[in-house]
């Protein structure tokens, strides 16, 4: 295990965090096209209708000012309630203390381990998914809500900061590459062998050996579209 970085998480940084997450998560709701221009057809028919309604008031044509009323009201009502409910919500990540504050996060082998103020983890790489740079923060992401903010900070220096990057990127990419859906077989292997030998004759003849051998290898093997590839290292 590396020395963990020490960094403490403010308010501010875990509502930035926060607001690129919910970007993020609006990205790939396969859906979303379909919310924004719902959304959008509201809003514009509402307007319409206000528009329509004024632009008959101040032509002296009959209108129903009912109508025109009903929509402007309708129209600021729900633009305040999306407003409201947005710094709500953004004000009760201010003032939560389940993730600010002082943390520890270190690389291991097979994953990273993190320490908050309520407790320890351990992820492996697999259960990470992606990494990016936000701002003065390192987000990493296990899948499309929960994520981890680490800022700017807790590293030493730039050339720290992004070999600390490519090195999770790179173990992210692996793991990713090693779990597709047309990997067949994953299999790693280690070896250690000792062996003692004494060979003693009538002639006098008196030879001791001892051989020791280690190794180690992985290999995978995948198959798609009827074509079968297997691929091992060392050899």
């Amino acid at each position: 295990m590396t020395d963990p970085f020490q960094y403490t998480l403010t308010p501010e940084q875990v509502l930035d965090a926060v607001k690129r997450n919910s970007a993020r998560l609006v990205e790939r709701m396969h859906t979303r096209w379909v919310a924004r221009g719902a959304g959008l057809v509201f809003i514009v028919s509402l307007g319409m209708i206000a528009a329509w309604t004024a632009a008959a008031w101040f032509s002296g044509q009959p209108t129903d000012s009912l109508l025109g009323g009903a929509a402007v009201v309708a129209l600021v009502g729900y633009l305040l309630m999306t407003s409201a409910t947005r710094q709500g919500i953004f004000l009760l990540f201010r003032r939560g203390s389940y993730i600010a504050g002082p943390r520890q996060l270190a690389i291991e082998g097979k994953g990273l381990w993190i320490k908050s103020p309520h407790g320890e983890s351990f992820t492996r790489w697999s259960g990470w998914q992606a990494v990016e740079e936000y701002r003065e923060l390192a987000l990493i992401y296990h899948d499309e809500i929960h994520f981890e903010a680490v800022p700017f900070s807790a590293f030493e220096s730039e050339e720290e900061r992004g070999a600390f990057i490519s090195h999770v990127r790179s173990q992210i990419g692996e793991h990713e590459a090693m779990a597709g859906p047309d990997i067949l077989v994953r299999r790693a292997m280690v070896r250690a062998q000792r062996e003692h030998k004494l060979l003693l004759t009538s002639e006098g003849t008196e030879v001791e050996q001892e051989l020791i051998e280690c190794g180690a290898g992985i290999e995978c093997a995948a198959a798609r579209n009827g074509v079968f590839q297997m691929r091992s290292y060392p050899s």
